[in-house]
């Protein structure tokens, strides 16, 4: 996902869930350099922390448990 052309936004990450978290475990190194990105990072935070107020199913219930587990199973987000 990462290769696509024009590449992929933390969104489309948080979508592909267990892809994404395996690839995170993993230490994927490209997956790695753009999540260690400052406004990337933040995002993650955001969304782990703040309580939605975005309505949408995939922002306000799956994107947060998501990110929480980024955060969490990545041992090379510094």
């Amino acid at each position: 996902m990462l290769e696509q052309e024009g590449g992929c936004t933390l969104e489309d990450l948080l979508n592909e869930d267990e892809h994404c978290l395996q690839q995170c475990k993993a230490a994927n190194p490209k997956l790695t350099d753009m999540l260690c990105q400052r406004s990337t990072l933040t995002k993650l935070i955001q969304y782990a922390t703040l309580t939605p107020t975005d309505t949408n199913h995939n922002v306000a219930h799956k994107f947060p448990f998501v990110a929480c587990d980024i955060l969490c199973a990545s041992k090379t987000i510094t």
